[in-house]
């Protein structure tokens, strides 16, 4: 990207900024020509505050991390190699527009490979394996100031501005001092943000300042008041087995350090009365819904199924088969059923105290095999009471003349015994497949 014209408007664009450490996730495998991390901000805590002299400052958060080969190329840059971007979106509704935030890096091999060098934070990005340490806290701060950097300015000449310029659909700012990093950017390429490839029409230089550096101005605070004013500061969550907390600290200006913070549990485990009321209203409408189909869907299927396997006239033999058919359906339900109430419980009873992940498992398994068993036992009462009060349930094979029956339990033939027997399935199996 060649642009060789600047517009200087006075300097009337101030960007402040500030990544306090985050922990980030990597999403895009380095092989693919580019470094790609997760790296969300705190809504509450905004990373850049862009404000000119004629408008209020509008504050972004953090979003995501690359790594890239060399995109820009403007004027009074000193040459380099990659260029470090960090995606940024609006808190408020006063601007859509994300913010790339771009440092350009340059490959000095004389720079050594510790974490605590110029560029150390970056060099473990780069050195980083796809297939470990996907997750890490990144500091990088501690190359972006220039106190911590030992005084040196992130722009050329000492002055503390960057190039600033706007596309259709993003804002851009360029630093003009690379970072200085011990590796190569071989097989890196430009990434896939083409807001970043968009050539400007106007570009502009903004005063880029490190937002909490007592030492530098803050030309972008154009209004002061001396009341002080409370503030809520979160810190990153804590986890402790299977809870989080949040570090929360109430902090009066100018004591951060002598104020104690108190740990509170993040989420809440209460129920309203009336969301206990929903719940348990909807629970015994599913229950009752379920009775329903059930009593009705099963004597159906039974009979269906009947129809297929009786070839006989012989009612003795039929009813044999019929036992078989109904002895199948029965442990088609009771097996999964029983196996999974069973791993659940003995699952829960291995759970921690404190692992509510293994609980919530645990009792996923527990309640998938109640809802089976129910089936099941909804199952036997609806074949009972169809052989009790429907004795001729199954059909007629002269439908609707009704004078010919394909079976009729009698009696003598309503038992229980035949559900016990479990040889009868391969039996049943065994006839269906013959057809």
């Amino acid at each position: 990207m060649n642009i060789p014209n600047i517009v200087d408007d006075g300097g009337q664009t101030y960007i402040s900024y500030n990544y306090p450490p985050t922990f980030a996730t990597k999403l895009q495998p380095s092989y693919t020509g580019y470094i790609h991390y997760s790296f969300v901000g705190k809504e509450n805590e905004p990373n850049i505050t862009i404000q000119t002299e004629l408008s209020s400052p509008i504050h972004y958060v953090s979003k995501e991390l690359y790594i890239f080969s060399k995109i820009h190329n403007f004027p009074n840059i000193p040459p380099f190699d990659g260029e470090l971007v960090i995606t940024h979106e609006p808190i408020t509704n006063t601007n859509n527009k994300p913010v790339y935030m771009c440092f350009p890096l340059k490959t000095d091999y004389s720079q050594t490979r510790e974490a605590t060098a110029p560029g150390g934070v970056i060099q473990t990005l780069l050195e980083t394996e796809d297939d470990t340490n996907k997750n890490m806290n990144i500091d990088i701060i501690s190359i972006l100031n220039p106190t911590l950097r030992g005084g040196a300015s992130l722009a050329a000449g000492g002055s503390a501005t960057s190039y600033y310029y706007e596309t259709p659909y993003a804002i851009v700012v360029v630093a003009q001092t690379p970072i200085p990093v011990s590796s190569n950017f071989v097989g890196f390429n430009r990434g896939k943000i083409d807001d970043l490839w968009e050539i400007p029409k106007e570009i502009k230089r903004a005063n880029l300042r490190y937002k909490f550096d007592e030492e530098t101005p803050r030309p972008f605070f154009w209004v002061s008041s001396e009341t002080k004013k409370q503030k809520e500061n979160f810190t990153d969550a804590m986890c402790d087995g299977s809870y989080c907390f949040f570090d929360c600290d109430f902090i009066d200006p100018g004591y951060e350090n002598e104020v104690p913070t108190y740990m509170i549990r993040a989420g809440s485990d209460t129920v309203s009365p009336k969301e206990e009321l929903l719940n348990y209203i909807i629970t015994v409408i599913w229950t009752i819904v379920m009775i329903i189909l059930v009593c009705w869907l099963a004597p159906l299927l039974f009979s269906i199924l009947a129809v297929r396997l009786l070839k006989t006239t012989n009612h003795d033999d039929n009813l044999n088969i019929l036992n078989d058919l109904e002895a199948t359906i029965s442990y088609i339900l009771l097996i999964p059923g029983a196996v999974l109430t069973g791993v659940g419980i003995n699952k829960n009873l291995q759970c921690k105290k404190d692992d509510d992940d293994c609980s919530e498992i645990a009792n996923q398994l527990i309640v998938s095999g109640s809802i089976i068993l129910g089936v099941w036992f909804f199952y036997l009462i609806a074949m009972f009471t169809s052989k009790v009060y429907m004795s001729d349930f199954i059909g007629y094979s002269d439908y609707p003349a009704k004078t010919t029956p394909f079976f009729i339990y009698q009696k003598g033939d309503i038992r229980i015994i035949h559900i016990l027997d479990f040889t009868r399935i391969f039996s049943t199996l065994s006839k269906l497949f013959r057809g």
